[in-house]
């Protein structure tokens, strides 16, 4: 597939060592001038190899037939997964400068994370690298350049930006080989991107609060619409107040006031209205807690400041450029500990520190 595609080129040589002496010889080698452009890639973008292949009708994208998951009944009008994606209209309301915003501070949060992986930054640009990318690689896509375009408001929804970052993963497969650990970082990246862009769709505000981070007190300041309000117990820990960021189920996604402000998956059997009095709950008073019920009632203020319409309200989007993200955030931690204890995990040795130096 590669010689017929001008991919490779097919040399005849004659043999001259051993028993290949004078027996033609077929000998392959990559041609020196960069391969034809047809508007469409080489490469399945699913698997990432050659062959024979189906061209999407929107795009550049080829697939094995094997690989398409579509129905193919009528293939001269197929059209790719990535495109129908974009073709779907997003439920997510966002001015397009507000989009770039929250996307650029996914672009520096996955930037942080691959800190010791630049070529997930930029492409390689030696001359020698140049002219295998020229030969490999249809179109080409780094971290940075995604960075520029959130800076020059380039996207229009959360599907384009996901669709570069896959693009970053199917050029590195080609390029350094499907096992290789460039390969499984570009993974991991896309993987982070999907988690991170999950979260905007989620709760946009609570994304943007949290990459800003405008004062100590960002984590009370309202969304809209705001999140429901519970008293969340975890296996062995007290009842600590939290917001609701979803319920799947019986399971409440929720992220706790106080400390570090870590997220949680509760049963509901362990939820509480948050009108429960501490007595109900059995709540033993601690620094810590009081830190935590210090920030509930800075958060019911807020919310009371804009049922009435007055100001005390910052939820609206601020208007520049993403800041760099702090070293070492990362994706929240899925099971966390609200409460000190001598026999849990670091997160809760966190608290432990923390009360000791505020007792």
């Amino acid at each position: 597939h590669a010689v017929r595609d001008a991919l490779m080129l097919s040399r005849k040589k004659m043999g001259f060592k051993g028993s290949k002496v004078g027996v033609p010889q077929e000998a392959f080698q990559l041609p020196e001038e960069p391969p034809e452009r047809d508007g469409h890639d080489w490469y399945c973008f699913e698997c990432h190899r050659g062959g024979d292949v189906l061209l999407c009708t929107s795009c550049h994208r080829v697939y094995h037939v094997v690989c398409v998951k579509e129905d193919l009944s009528n293939e001269e009008k197929f059209v790719c997964s990535v495109c129908q994606l974009l073709q779907e209209k997003d439920e997510l309301k966002l001015k397009a400068e507000d989009l770039n915003m929250l996307l650029g501070y996914t672009c520096v949060r996955l930037k942080d994370k691959t800190c010791t992986t630049k070529e997930l930054h930029r492409l390689l640009s030696t001359e020698a690298d140049t002219w295998k990318q020229n030969q490999l690689i249809y179109q080409k896509m780094d971290l940075v350049t995604m960075e520029e375009k959130t800076r020059n408001g380039d996207y229009t929804g959360l599907e384009e930006f996901r669709a570069d970052a896959q693009t970053i993963v199917h050029n590195v497969v080609i390029f350094y080989g499907i096992h290789s650990c460039m390969a499984d970082m570009a993974r991991q990246m896309l993987r982070d991107c999907s988690y991170d862009l999950g979260e905007i769709r989620q709760c946009s505000a609570c994304y943007r609060m949290s990459n800003e981070k405008r004062d100590k007190f960002w984590f009370c300041q309202p969304c809209d619409p705001p999140h429901d309000l519970v008293f969340a117990k975890q296996k062995g820990f007290p009842y600590w107040p939290a917001k609701v960021i979803r319920i799947d189920d019986h399971c409440y996604d929720v992220r706790f006031f106080g400390g570090y402000h870590q997220r949680a998956l509760v049963d509901r059997s362990n939820i509480k209205p948050i009108s429960t009095s501490l007595k109900q709950i059995a709540a033993k008073r601690t620094t810590a807690l009081n830190k935590a019920l210090e920030e509930l009632k800075r958060h019911q203020q807020l919310l009371e400041h804009r049922s009435r319409g007055t100001s005390g309200d910052c939820s609206s989007p601020a208007r520049h450029t993403p800041v760099k993200a702090k070293r070492g955030r990362g994706r929240p931690r899925r099971v966390v500990v609200p409460q000190p204890s001598s026999s849990s995990s670091s997160s809760e040795d966190d608290h432990e520190e923390e009360e000791e130096e505020e007792g």
